[in-house]
Formats: structure tokens, C-alpha cells, sequence
């Protein structure tokens, strides 16, 4: 008899369980987080982090800005979309701090979270549940803010 070889399925289910024991209900993690990443993006130079924090019930509403180097739609899908992957540039000397390819999707432990991004003049939109499932929104040419 042949034998027969595959892939563990990760179910919705087990992504919302990881992410919930990832951040442990604390939302004080999640903001870790995002400033973490904000961090990172900016290296060595020096640039703004903005949070604004919005306590109401249901999910409270945290919005991170920077104003760093941004991701184009295919690489936040990349990286987003993509569970345990070497997506951070740790492993290329970057100085950042991520390497397990968890981080910001975890988030979505305290409900949906949207990632939004400029870069090279393009806006890039993504949407991720509590459960693993995203939604990528074409790219759009990105215009001046008004």
C-alpha cells in the first residue's frame, strides 16, 4: 500500500484561539504591536507614530498612523496573509523585531482589524476577522490628503 502525505488543516477556529492566547485579552498588547511595527518601518530615521484609541462597547476602535515606507496590496497580503512565514526581514539582518509571522493578524483577537497603506502612490486596503478570513481590496492611486 502506498503511502499517503499532506498538510495539517489550521481551521478558523484554531487561528482565533492562537490569536486570543497571543494578545491574552490584554489590549495594551495590540497597541505593542502596532507601535512596534511602526517602529521597526522606520529604522534609523526618525517620524511620527499616531494612535488614536476610540473606548466604546463592543470592540474598541485603535487606529495606528505613520508615516514610514508603507506596503503595496500584494506585500501586506504577503505578509498579512500568510501564517508562520519569514515575511519581517529578520532573518536578512533587518532591524526589526518580528520573526514568527504572527504579529498584527493577531490582533484581530479583539474583532475585525483593517490594515491600510500608501506606498509608491498606491493605497492598499485589507480587512481580517477574528477568524482568519481577509479580504484584499484592489490597489487604488493614492491621492494628496486633503
Amino acid at each position: 500500500m502506498k503511502a499517503k502525505s499532506g498538510r495539517v488543516t489550521y481551521g478558523t477556529r484554531a487561528f482565533h484561539q492562537d490569536a486570543t492566547e497571543a494578545m491574552g485579552g490584554d489590549i495594551a498588547r495590540a497597541l505593542i504591536e502596532t507601535i512596534t511595527n511602526s517602529d521597526d518601518v522606520y529604522g534609523s530615521k526618525y517620524g511620527k507614530i499616531r494612535i488614536e484609541i476610540e473606548h466604546r462597547r463592543g470592540p474598541w476602535k485603535v487606529v495606528t498612523r505613520d508615516r514610514a515606507t508603507g506596503m503595496s496590496a500584494s506585500r501586506m497580503e504577503e505578509a498579512i496573509a500568510s501564517l508562520g512565514e519569514r515575511t519581517s526581514g529578520f532573518e536578512a539582518d533587518a532591524d526589526v523585531r518580528g520573526n514568527l509571522g504572527r504579529g498584527a493578524k493577531d490582533i484581530a483577537a479583539f474583532g475585525p482589524v483593517e490594515f491600510e497603506s500608501v506606498c509608491d502612490d498606491e493605497y492598499a486596503h485589507m480587512e481580517l476577522d477574528p477568524y482568519g478570513n481577509y479580504t484584499i481590496d484592489s490597489p487604488l492611486k493614492a491621492t494628496p490628503p486633503r
